[in-house]
């Protein structure tokens, strides 16, 4: 399982469910707590939440729909897929994403890990172009 590791440390550190409640998969539980976890660490009220999300999504998010997805005492109520992108902008979280992406075997990459991608890419191309050169000169050594 990808994602097993990311479970662990999110068990582990308290921030994630034993177990899931009955007839829930443990990914939705997670999401959940982890979702809990995303409101209390960001700068805004939930109210500020629910307010900065309904003008991403440009519909009325409440306060009572994100309690329904976070409370413990509530049953699971599946977290929408289309909010991620304005929640991971609202709240500045990439837990949730990480822990999708983690399930799917992916990792998040931030800026820094694209830059040294795109870097490391640019020096393997160098090297290929520097190969190729040397063996046309290799070739041409005497015709011209």
């Amino acid at each position: 399982m990808p994602n097993e590791q990311l479970w662990l440390d999110i068990l582990a550190s308290g921030e994630g469910p034993k177990t899931a409640p009955a007839g829930v998969g443990l990914l939705s539980a997670v999401l959940k707590r982890a979702a809990a976890q995303d409101l209390k660490e960001c700068r805004w009220s939930r109210l500020g939440v629910a307010d900065a999300l309904s003008k991403e999504l440009g519909r009325e998010i409440t306060v009572a729909q994100l309690d329904a997805i976070t409370a413990e005492s509530k049953g699971i109520l599946w977290f929408p897929a289309e909010w991620l992108p304005a929640w991971l902008r609202v709240t500045g979280s990439r837990r949730m994403l990480e822990i999708l992406c983690s399930e799917c075997g992916f990792r998040v990459a931030d800026d820094t890990d694209c830059d040294l991608a795109e870097l490391a890419r640019a020096e393997l191309k160098r090297e290929k172009l520097g190969a190729q050169a040397a063996a046309l000169r290799s070739k041409l050594r005497g015709k011209i």
